[in-house]
């Protein structure tokens, strides 16, 4: 009697630990390391699944988009606009920062997407999707790097001022492809 008393406990133990999936790290915490930019989206789990998927992939996208927003505003600030050689005479920027900064949101969102920098998490329990993104801040800065190259080259203002900055962001690029490289390395 003892023995089948402590079987079916022995079984009802093996059940209960299989029954519960692992939960990820970053559910609880994120890395939060300084070069590594990080979103975390969520969606409920109604009637359709792979709609809750896109909704928590979509949301952890533009999170990690909103918090590059702030490093793209500060390459951009330093590195093209604080040039006074392309502004117009009204002291306007004849490259809208606008346009460059959507484009290279679109261009962060397809990378991410095209990269699979992701995890996921169905929680069945809760009925709850949870998707974790993240892309090294190098990965980023060469991102909005060859943005703001392509926008300048298309843009109407080819002085040798313009041709300089192209330039010196030519050779930002090469170190931030290297670096993109080695954290990609170190964070797998």
């Amino acid at each position: 009697m003892r023995e089948k008393i402590y079987l079916l406990l022995i079984v009802l133990f093996l059940l209960g630990c299989a029954a519960t999936p692992n939960k990820p790290e970053w559910l609880s915490k994120l890395k939060n390391v300084p070069e590594l930019l990080e979103g975390k989206g969520f969606a409920p789990v109604g009637k359709d699944i792979k709609q809750a998927r896109d909704e928590a992939y979509g949301d952890a996208i533009q999170k990690l988009v909103m918090a590059g927003e702030i490093q793209v505003k500060g390459l951009l600030e330093t590195k093209v606009f604080s040039h006074r050689e392309i502004m117009d005479d009204k002291n306007k920027p004849k490259i809208k920062g606008e346009d460059i900064l959507n484009n290279i949101n679109k261009v962060i969102y397809d990378t991410v997407l095209e990269r699979k920098y992701f995890e996921e998490y169905f929680d069945s329990k809760n009925k709850e999707y949870w998707v974790y993104v993240y892309i090294p801040v190098s990965g980023l800065n060469r991102i909005a790097t060859e943005a703001t190259i392509k926008s300048l080259q298309k843009a109407e203002v080819a002085s040798e001022k313009t041709n300089s900055i192209i330039s010196d962001l030519e050779k930002d690029l090469q170190n931030y492809k290297e670096k993109e490289n080695k954290e990609l390395q170190s964070i797998k």
